[in-house]
């Protein structure tokens, strides 16, 4: 299935570097929701992934206006 809508892609982040100790406390908080709440938390990411993606392209689109 094809798009026009562009969604980011996380193989441009760089796994290596250092992370905070904060984001590994989220991270393993996330584990712990989709392990307990697992239908109400999945969906919810997926609901914010698709948000996420449709709001950048509606600002690509105004962004990027074609001439008249």
């Amino acid at each position: 299935m094809t798009s026009r809508v562009r969604y980011m892609s996380f193989k441009n982040v760089n796994w290596s570097r250092r992370q905070p100790s904060v984001i590994i406390v989220a991270i393993g908080l996330l584990a712990w929701s989709i392990v307990v709440y697992s239908e109400v938390v999945l969906l919810a990411i997926a609901g914010v992934y698709t948000f996420s993606g449709l709001t950048m392209h509606a600002l690509r689109l105004t962004k990027h206006k074609p001439p008249a």
